[in-house]
């Protein structure tokens, strides 16, 4: 196949340099035009002929190339090398040994990603993780200055997001689900189209991100113990299940949440006027290769 390799040599920790990469890919026997995602217009390699789009890194990557890519025919996969993964595990590629997926790229079952649409204030932006108000916005504001990848940004992003649940305000939020209002007492709500978000937080397991619907997680304040507890045994390194929150699915969704809660969209801040977040599956998708 003729492959275009979008690197990120940033993300996680210590893991395969350009070397690395190439010397499997074209091992494999398909050829490759590589590019860093640091260098300025790593776009233009999306303009030529290829087979398939390799993202090599974190979520942060796959949010940059996927949105990218919106709107066109293109195959893409992920050699994981972030620190979470999110979008990787919900898919279902193994994040244990990033070079290893590359061999099974010729035997992959396809699957398809949807990159929804959300609206807040007056920008319209595609996402692939979530997007809420509270949560993850406020860890965003927390883990600023704290360390980047690896295990330790990994426990470090936990532990901060324990501190962001204990501390949350309950409120009283507003979402509409396909016409469906429910209001509820809240520290937070997530729309997301996967299962697992920020520094790897299971949210909603039976999120599938390729199947026309996004799942609203709802958090009421008595799963806020819950949370916090796993959260902190996760930053520890224990095992520990995630706790149940409740889920709704739907295909067009209208989130107003209360005054002060911080809005994202992906791992980007975004600031707006109107307190509204609108969030519409529009049928644009990208096939994704899942090598077994």
């Amino acid at each position: 196949m003729r492959v275009v390799l979008l690197h990120n040599p940033g993300s996680g920790g210590p893991g395969p340099d350009e070397a690395d990469l190439r010397e499997v890919v074209t091992a494999a026997g398909h050829e490759m035009d590589h590019r860093s995602v640091k260098d300025e217009g790593w776009e233009e390699a999306l303009d030529g002929a290829y087979d398939l789009v390799a993202i090599a890194g974190g979520d942060g990557t796959v949010h940059d190339v996927c949105t990218a890519l919106a709107g066109t025919a293109a195959t893409v996969t992920i050699i994981p090398l972030g620190t979470a993964n999110n979008v990787e595990r919900s898919l279902g590629i193994s994040v244990d040994d990033p070079l290893a997926t590359i061999a099974g790229w010729s035997s992959a079952r396809r699957r398809r990603l949807d990159l929804p649409l959300a609206t807040i204030g007056d920008r319209t932006l595609r996402f692939v993780e979530s997007v809420g108000a509270g949560f993850l916005g406020d860890l965003l504001v927390a883990t600023e200055d704290g360390p980047g990848g690896g295990d330790s940004g990994m426990s470090h992003g936990l532990s901060e997001l324990a501190g962001v649940v204990a501390s949350a305000a309950v409120q009283d939020w507003e979402v509409a689900i396909d016409g469906d209002v429910v209001s509820a007492e809240l520290f937070a709500c997530e729309i997301t189209n996967v299962g697992t978000v920020g520094p790897g937080v299971v949210v909603a397991p039976e999120a599938d991100p390729g199947d026309g619907l996004v799942e609203v997680v709802m958090m009421p304040p008595e799963t806020r113990a819950g949370l916090v507890d796993h959260l902190l045994a996760c930053a520890r390194g224990a095992r520990s299940a995630p706790p149940p929150l409740p889920v709704r699915r739907g295909r067009h969704v209208e989130l107003r949440p209360p005054p002060g809660c911080r809005l994202h969209v992906d791992d980007e801040l975004v600031e707006a006027a109107a307190r509204f977040i609108g969030v519409m599956i529009d049928g644009t998708s990208l096939e994704v290769l899942v090598p077994s």
